[in-house]
Parts: structure tokens; C-alpha cells; sequence
């Protein structure tokens, strides 16, 4: 319900960190006043399942994983929120100066299997450097395909199998970093695959 209410769920939030309600329903549970002051704005659009799968987020970013699956248990979120805490806890213990300095592609290949809220609450809970890498991951690079198919590879000479989905890869990560921005370009980086 404090998540339904985008607007006041700073406040509210704060006012069960000074009540001790957080650390009564776990201690890893924290209120960090930046992320939560920009949740309202960061979630409007969204609905209320993703909105909550946000929050979550926010609260859980950088807790242990047997802290994490201590908060699932005693408040019982639906399966997205579940998600969203668990891809938030693992996301807040990774060093914001490695995800600052990881490339872009390697940034996405880190977060691809984690939850869309996760990331977002991962965002507003970051400092600015990290969080303008997790925005530019949602915004630009999570959807990001390479213009060449399976098909396209095999005819080309790639085995089927496990190695069309490694060169899928490759050419994701290509096109994320801006080494193949055309079909040509990936054509010409599968060429010299087939070469090795």
C-alpha cells in the first residue's frame, strides 16, 4: 500500500525507520533517503505490481541473500516482488566502481538476468555514475538484438548448436559497444569467426 501511494511513500517509509518498524521486520530492510525521494517520479507510468517490485528494490539493495530470503518469507511478496529483491540484494553488493568501469556490454551481460525493477531500484538506491550506467543499460541496451539471426549464422558457416548462441552474443556485445552498428558490420565480425 506505501508503494500504491508514490508520492507520500518516502515519507512513509522514513517514518518506519524511525518507529524501528524496518529493523523489526528484518534488519537488512533500510531507508536511504536519495532513492526514495525520486521513487514517485522513477515509477510514474508504471504499474502497481512493477511499482511495488521497485520499492522492494530500494529497501533490499545490497542485503545478504539469506537476508533477502528472510524478507521474502516474513512479508510474502508476490513472485515479481520475490524477484526484485533478491536481483536487488545481489546488484547492491557489487562494487559501484566495478560497474563504473565495466564496459557496456559487459554491464548488460551482467544484468540481463536480473529483474527490470531490480535494476530501477538498483538506479535510484546508486550513486550518480552508477546510476547513469543502469539507466543507460534500461534505456538503450537491455532490448538490443543484433540485426543477424540463428539462420543467418548458420548459413553462414556457424555450427548449430551452442556456438550460434555464443556468436549471437558476441555480436549483442559488438553492437552494445558500437563495434557492428549495421548487418555488414556483423557479417564481416562472423567472417572472421568462421575463419579461426
Amino acid at each position: 500500500r506505501i508503494f500504491d501511494e508514490a508520492e507520500s511513500a518516502s515519507a512513509a517509509i522514513r517514518l518506519l525507520e524511525d518507529w524501528g518498524a524496518l529493523a523489526v521486520i528484518h534488519p537488512s530492510l533500510r531507508y536511504e533517503r536519495e532513492g526514495w525521494d525520486r521513487f514517485a517520479q522513477a515509477t510514474s507510468g508504471l504499474t502497481r505490481r512493477e511499482r511495488a517490485g521497485v520499492g522492494y528494490a530500494i529497501l533490499c539493495y545490497g542485503a545478504s541473500d539469506p537476508g533477502a530470503s528472510a524478507i521474502v518469507a516474513r512479508l510474502r511478496p508476490d513472485r515479481t516482488s520475490r524477484r526484485s529483491i533478491r536481483d536487488a540484494a545481489r546488484l547492491g553488493r557489487i562494487v559501484e566502481s566495478e560497474l563504473v568501469c565495466r564496459s557496456k556490454s559487459e554491464l548488460a551481460s551482467l544484468l540481463d538476468p536480473l529483474s527490470e525493477s531490480a535494476i530501477r531500484g538498483a538506479a535510484l538506491s546508486s550513486a550518480d555514475a552508477a546510476r547513469r550506467r543502469f539507466e543507460e543499460y534500461l534505456s538503450r541496451h537491455r532490448d538490443i538484438k543484433p540485426h543477424l539471426t540463428g539462420d543467418d549464422l548458420i548459413r553462414m558457416g556457424i555450427q548449430r548448436g551452442p556456438e550460434v548462441g555464443r556468436a549471437l552474443a558476441r555480436l549483442r556485445a559488438a553492437r552494445i559497444d558500437g563495434d557492428a552498428t549495421t548487418a555488414e558490420d556483423e557479417r564481416a565480425l562472423v567472417r572472421g569467426l568462421t575463419a579461426n
